[in-house]
Parts: structure tokens; sequence; C-alpha cells
């Protein structure tokens, strides 16, 4: 592990990403977020497919009767040979459906929100989770997706977590994405193992990103760090189901290097993201991005620093990334589509008039033919926002590669003494103007939220100057310490002599507590949240005129400030 002295020594560009998924849209109606997905094969033996399907069924169903433990034979005992059945009560459903001669089965449990450790339940929101389970091609397939329905009030942010239904199948039968999912991170040891990672990561097929961790030299990197900087078993044991762990040690790293090449390579103790789809030939390395160790050491990420804090942000990641993938689910089919299955087959048995059945037969057919289109058209837009996807990475590399040129341009005319050159324009004489002056002077290092346009154009705070120095502060000397450019005793200096002060804004819990108030949807038009974490404030006083707040967060990904609200104090349920 770093020391305190090393974390503090490198904070200064360590990044405070903070990842929530939105319970809220733009049309003011309920909501439905996926929160967690899988698609996986069953078992790792030799076992008959058929035989593995049984007992994953069993375990499906022990998860259910395990909920409901208060709830005697709330399973009834034919279940477990394949029967269907459905319980509904106390606003808690249960539907279960098997087509025996298609070696189909689906279960659906559908339940209102629950306490779930210090957060109480949230009224009107309501949790689905879908399992499949199907045969097809000599292997057993097992399917989940857990989905979170929130009506329009409902807009607290939603928590991510992983269905121990997961580790139970893991334990009891195994599952497969290319290669196991274990809890167990996987040690390299050989260029044979190389290769089976290279065929891992390149896999069309696989649905889960791969953390690959190296071996880090504490001699060359002058810290005292552990060998592979964060505790595998930690983050293996948080991300089952959501990625795959793997270790690679220093006498392999420059083979590796050799074999994907250096831009695709990692060493020295830092981390990759081996993202899911990756093509060496059309992707850009930072659509799956790398972590020097420095960067690591030095994380910051909801109220912890360090590597701890990376894991943790590490282990958000994928939940998010599991929640907004999108899987191809046949041949599983989940319950809204089996039912209809099993339906036709009964119509089927029982014909009473043939020309009858023969146009339900017709009508089923081409019902099929335009679910199967349809299924296709899905397929080609998914294909074409991919491609936009992969446009979108290049513009931005393009763009961050021009930012840094600017930053090297600026420093360059700073250290000649021309530093008319780079005076900032005439601050605006009024709030609706500093909107504009932040875009023609700080482009590419801070940015305005909407939230932040909104507060200004009911901004009281009397001193106009003083805002604009606030964020003519943020964007350079705040961004300079972030970026390494210039240490922190400059920023401090700066803030002192404009009686400012930098500070939390808010703890986790408590910005828990104020519903949206302390996030913000960043990137622009995502459901990704982010915390307002850190504030530039001045005075006490809730007299707007006498009180300046600058609300923002550091964003690691655009290397830029975030403005989310300024000038007034953010209200709170006990203001």
């Amino acid at each position: 592990m770093a020391s305190e002295n090393q974390r503090t020594m490198l904070s200064a560009t360590s990044p405070q990403p903070s990842y929530m998924l939105s319970a809220v849209n733009n049309f003011g109606r309920p909501t439905v977020r996926v929160t967690f997905q899988l698609k996986a094969e069953l078992g790792v033996g030799t076992e008959p497919p058929i035989d593995i399907l049984n007992a994953a069924r069993r375990v499906c169903l022990d998860w259910v009767r395990r909920r409901f433990r208060d709830i005697p034979n709330i399973v009834p005992r034919a279940a477990y040979s394949g029967d269907g059945f459905e319980i509904d009560m106390l606003g808690q459903l249960i539907q279960c459906a098997s087509a025996r001669d298609l070696n189909l089965w689906a279960l659906r449990l559908r339940h209102p929100d629950a306490p779930f450790m210090d957060n109480p339940a949230v009224p009107g929101r309501t949790w689905t989770v879908d399992l499949a389970l199907a045969v097809h091609d000599n292997r057993a397939i097992f399917s989940i997706r857990v989905l979170c329905s929130s009506l329009a009030y409902s807009d607290e942010p939603i928590a991510l977590t992983t269905p121990r239904i997961i580790a139970d199948l893991v334990r009891a039968i195994g599952l497969r994405d290319v290669k196991s999912i274990s809890k167990d991170a996987w040690l390299l040891k050989s260029e044979n193992d190389l290769l089976a990672l290279a065929d891992l990561i390149m896999k069309p097929d696989r649905i889960l990103p791969v953390y690959l961790l190296t071996e880090s030299n504490a001699q060359e990197a002058g810290l005292n760090v552990s060998p592979f900087v964060l505790d595998p078993t930690d983050l293996g044991k948080n991300t089952l189901g959501l990625a795959h762990v793997c270790l690679m040690p220093n006498h392999l790293s420059y083979k590796w290097s050799d074999m994907v090449g250096r831009e695709w390579a990692v060493y020295g103790g830092a981390a990759r993201i081996y993202r899911p789809m990756l093509n060496f030939e059309q992707d850009s390395p930072y659509s799956h991005p790398k972590f020097l160790l420095d960067k690591i050491i030095a994380w910051h990420y909801l109220d912890r620093v360090g590597e701890i804090a990376f894991c943790d942000y590490l282990v958000d990641r994928s939940r998010h990334e599991s929640a907004s993938k999108r899987l191809i689910w046949s041949p599983c089919r989940f319950i809204e589509d089996l039912r209809p299955l099993i339906y036709e087959q009964e119509r089927n048995s029982r014909r009473g008039n043939e020309q009858q059945s023969d146009a339900f037969q017709r009508e089923i057919v081409s019902l099929k033919t335009k679910i199967d289109e349809l299924e296709k058209e899905c397929e080609a837009y998914n294909d074409e926002s991919l491609a936009t996807k992969r446009e979108c990475d290049h513009l931005r590399e393009i763009n961050q590669r021009l930012a840094y040129q600017n930053d090297g341009l600026r420093e360059a005319i700073r250290a000649k003494g021309d530093t008319n050159i780079l005076t900032v324009v005439q601050k605006p004489t009024s709030y609706d103007s500093i909107g504009d002056w932040v875009q023609n002077n700080f482009a590419g290092r801070l940015e305005f939220h909407p939230r932040a346009l909104r507060g200004l154009k009911d901004g009281q705070y009397e001193d106009l100057s003083l805002v604009c120095d606030s964020l003519s502060l943020l964007a350079e000397e705040y961004r300079n310490m972030k970026l390494g450019y210039a240490s922190r005793e400059i920023f401090e200096d700066r803030l002192k002599s404009l009686g400012l002060e930098l500070s939390n804004a808010i703890t986790e819990t408590r910005a828990g507590e104020e519903g949206n108030t302390y996030y913000v949807n960043y990137p622009l038009g995502s459901a990704r949240k982010r915390k307002l974490d850190l504030h530039l404030t001045k005075g006490s006083s809730r007299d707007q005129r006498y009180c300046l707040r600058v609300y923002f967060f550091w964003d690691e990904e655009s290397q830029s400030v975030i403005v989310g609200w300024l000038p007034s104090h953010l209200d709170t349920r006990v203001t």
C-alpha cells in the first residue's frame, strides 16, 4: 500500500468520478431502468446439458425459497420437476413457466422496494428479476435481467447491486463467459496464458470486460505498494458476474506488449480495461482505458483515497456497464416471451376446427416473421449505435490531443513571460453574460452544466467580480494543479488572496438523503450521475447577496472542471 505522504504528494492529479443511475427522465412519467443483466453458459464439466438445466432450475427455485423463508412451501414441490406456477400476494408476484419439449424455463419475481443496508425503502419503486434457462447447440444457457421501475416522484438514485443468484450458480454449477466466471483473479503464468488472454479479449461473443492488473516494481516506482497494487481477492469478489480479473507478472508484460502492440499494452503496476467487442484494427486505445500507477495510488472516489478508492471505482464502473449494455437473449426466453410459446403449443394440441387451427397457425407464422424482422432491425440500430460510438471515441481522442497541445502552448507562452496573450477579456457586468464569458475564455478547461446556467439567471451575490475570479481560479490554478502543471501552493495562495475556501460540498450519505440536489447527469444526454462533491465558499449568511457557493467536480476524462451550480447555496431538506 502507498503511504499517506505519497498519496498527498500525488493527489493533485487524482480524479473524483461518481457514477449513479438516474431514476428520472425529461417527460415526467414512470421510468424503467435495467440495473443488472448477464447471459452466460452453465456448467464447466461434461454433464449433459439437460441435466445442467435441471440442476440450475433447482438452484434458482432455492434462491426464491430463501427470499421468502418466512412463508413455508412458497415454491410448490412440482416446480422442482419443471411445472409452472404463479403466486400473487401482498404486492409480490412470482411467475414460473416451462416448455419441456423445447428445453426452456423462465421465472419472474416482482416485489416493491425494500430497505437495503442503511437505505430506507423508496415509495413508488418496484423491482423485477427475470431468470431464464435454455438448452441450445448442446449447451445450457442462463440469462438474468433485473429491472427497476420508478413512478415519476420516485427520483432517488438507483443502487446497482449483483443478485445473490449469480454467486449461487457459480458455486453450485459454474458460469462461463468465454472463460469461467469466478471470484478468484486469473494469475497469468506462461506465454500460453497470454495466448489465452488474447483469445479472451478478442472473442466477439465476450460479454464481460477484462480488468488486467500488472505487477508493480516497487524499486523503480519508488513507492511502497503491493505487488498488484489493488487487492485481487477483493476486486474479484466484488466484480463477480461483472468482469474478469486478470493478473500479469512483470516477466510477461513485455511479451504482452509484443503481442498486442505498445499502445494496447500495460505494465509497471498500471491497470487496463479491455471492454467487450474489442477490435484492434478499428477501436481507439482510449476506448479501453489505461490507469497508470501514480494515478491509482492517488485516486479519489466516494470519500476514499488511494488503491481502495480505485477498487471501488472499478466495481461501480462494472456495475454501470452491466446495466447499460445491450444483450441478445436468444435462445433464452424470459417469461413474457415464453408464455405465448406455451399457449401456442397448447392450442396446437387441442385442435377442434382444422380450418380455425390453420388460420391461427398462419397468424402465428406472420407474427413470428414480424418479430424476427423487428429483432434484426434492433440489431441494425445497435450496430449503428456502436459505429457512432467508435466515431465519437475517435473525435474525443483528437479533441484531447488538441487540448494537450493548447495547454503546452499556454505554458510555453508563460515561460517566455509574454502573458499579455493569455489575459482574460474584460469581466462581464451581469450574471446573464457569465456563460458566454466562460465559453470564450475557458473552453476545454471549465464547463458549465446546464443546471449552473439556470442558477446564474437568479444570481444575487453582490460581488460579481469575485464570482468571475472564482471561475478563473478553477480554470487556471486549480486545473493546473490537478494536471501537475503547478504546485498546490500556487493554487492555495491564489485561493487565500481571493478570500475563498475549498471544501467538500456534502458527504456521500447526506447527498443520498437530498435526492438529486447534489447530483447532475454527466456527460450530457447520459443517465450517468456525477456528484457535485466540491465547492468554493465565502460567507455563511443565508442571504444570497452575501454568501457565495460554486459547486463543481473534476472530470478526469475531459481533464476539465465541471461547474454544476452557482452562486447560491444549494438547498437541503433542513433549509
